[in-house]
């Protein structure tokens, strides 16, 4: 897009686009990952495991906002 003399508050749209596309997705997988491998993980009493994995990523994704 540079490379092909955009408008820089065009490109900047995009990047702001694709990056809600990003956080929308990653939302998706986390709500899947909850619902399938951490529930697993309670009902076979390993969910702590899980759980501080979610925490992780959690923690990650706050303290880059």
């Amino acid at each position: 897009m540079l490379d092909d003399d955009r408008y820089c508050i065009d490109i900047s749209k995009q990047i702001f686009a694709v990056q809600s596309l990003l956080k929308k997705a990653n939302m998706q997988i986390l709500r899947n990952h909850l619902n399938s491998c951490v529930l697993g993980a309670m009902k076979e009493g390993q969910g702590e495991e899980k759980i501080d994995e979610i925490i992780y990523v959690l923690e990650k994704y706050i303290d880059k906002t």
